[in-house]
């Protein structure tokens, strides 16, 4: 084993302590004790990094130039690293508080979701890379008797499996919640082509659009490569997109789960044109999710390599 393997798995070890470790304090510590705590170890990280956190807040600036407290800044930076230790915390918290989470959920715009759904051409519905989102979202809908498969990276082809598994395993097996089918993606998967029979049936697909791509699509008011799967089966097939964020609400159970207007493909006879146009409404939805809590936003380490491979996509083709 070379020094990268044997890294890997001193992570992936670290990684299974740390799901145990959040594992024990959610039977012991009050809801908001663990958030505390939890954001608290986030800003330890931001602080201990001072490149992280000077690069950080560049970003942050550079795509929301609009905020221009410095504190501010200081609050979503520590927020975006402490987001990397929420996802499994959501999970847990999911699985053991599920029937309090949706006794107090606050729904908005399902009639978004419905609307979209009857027009029988299969479904698109998307969210960002955002912890009470990604860990929870398709589960409250699933209640709701409108579930969906989702699409969710292999955990043996990350580089932390025995982690993944335990997380594939929260997002998948709820003892109270129905079955949630998984499109695996990663080396070796063929997701796309999953995903286009389960919407030429006319069926349902969860995905997350933040996942970097080939096709440059504005983002922040630059460039960004990002991944086009959810353009091309909406032009393809005609099906409507619906953007959903599950919103927490204060150190609590207290969720707010938000369906935005749908966004459908307009023909123009052009196909590129009509991905092009599809995947700017799509990002422009996703921008002002992450502009609901910048804080919570998983995303932000990869934005300016995102932006740095848009540039060069759209200077290879002029």
């Amino acid at each position: 084993m070379g020094t990268k393997g044997l890294l890997a798995r001193i992570i992936d070890f670290a990684l299974v302590g740390v799901f145990y470790i959040f594992t024990g304090l959610t039977r012991i510590l009050p809801v908001k004790l663990l958030y505390l705590m939890v954001e608290g170890m986030g800003g330890a990280i931001y602080y201990a990094m001072p490149r992280v956190r000077r690069d950080l807040m560049l970003k942050i600036s550079q795509a929301m130039p609009d905020v221009k407290d410095r504190r501010e800044l200081n609050r979503i930076g520590r927020g975006a690293c402490t987001s990397m230790l929420m996802p499994v915390v959501e999970g847990i918290l999911f699985w053991r508080r599920s029937d309090q989470i949706l006794r107090e959920l606050e729904i908005e715009g399902l009639e978004n979701f419905d609307r979209a759904d009857s027009e029988g051409k299969g479904l698109l519905v998307y969210s960002i890379h955002h912890p009470p989102t990604i860990m929870q979202s398709y589960m409250i809908v699933a209640s709701l008797g409108r579930g969906y498969p989702i699409v969710a990276w292999d955990p043996e082809t990350i580089p932390a499996p025995r982690y993944g598994h335990r997380m594939e395993k929260l997002m998948t097996a709820h003892p109270k919640m129905p079955p949630v089918r998984v499109i695996f993606a990663g080396h070796g998967h063929d997701a796309y082509e999953p995903m286009r029979e389960q919407i030429a049936g006319g069926g349902r697909l969860g995905l997350v659009v933040d996942v970097p791509g080939e096709r440059p699509v504005k983002l922040f008011g630059r460039p960004a490569a990002m991944a086009d799967g959810i353009g091309r089966l909406a032009c393809d097939y005609g099906s409507p997109i619906v953007p959903v964020i599950l919103l927490r609400k204060g150190r609590g159970l207290k969720r707010k789960l938000i369906f935005y207007e749908p966004i459908t493909c307009e023909r123009t006879g052009d196909r590129e044109q009509e991905i092009n146009s599809t995947m700017e409404k799509v990002f422009a939805a996703a921008e002002k999710m992450v502009r609901e809590n910048p804080g919570e936003w998983m995303c932000w380490f990869g934005l300016w390599h995102w932006w740095e491979k848009g540039e060069k996509l759209l200077s290879c083709r002029e």
